[in-house]
């Protein structure tokens, strides 16, 4: 279960919770896929508990770099991260979205908590 909290700046724009899934691919050490979202994001994982948004849009000259996001135009960036301190079934979020139709940036602070 993911609970997400939305930012526009300092500005509190929502909040929501919904499933979702993290799979591994049997082929892959680092790769990961999160569904349940808007739509499929493809994650891949790093040292130290972490995980970034593995598919990136755009040069360094594109302001809105990332993976394509919901539209064909949206793209998010970010990361996930657990703490070694908390119970291995919990993540943190942090992700933005940048829209492509008025360039606003919504940052997304979450955690995700494995249920049974």
């Amino acid at each position: 279960m993911y609970y997400d909290s939305m930012y526009n700046g300092s500005l509190y724009v929502g909040m929501d919770s919904f499933l979702i899934n993290i799979s591994i691919p049997s082929n892959s050490e680092t790769a990961m896929t999160l569904t349940g979202m808007c739509s499929a994001i493809n994650f891949k994982g790093l040292p130290g508990y972490e995980a970034t948004v593995d598919t990136s849009v755009g040069d360094s000259a594109t302001a809105t770099q990332g993976q394509i996001y919901c539209t064909q135009a949206d793209t998010i960036s970010g990361y996930i991260t657990r703490d070694r301190v908390d119970s291995p079934a919990v993540l943190h979020f942090y992700l933005q979205v940048t829209l492509a139709n008025d360039s606003a940036i919504i940052n997304h602070y979450g955690s995700a908590r494995l249920i049974q």
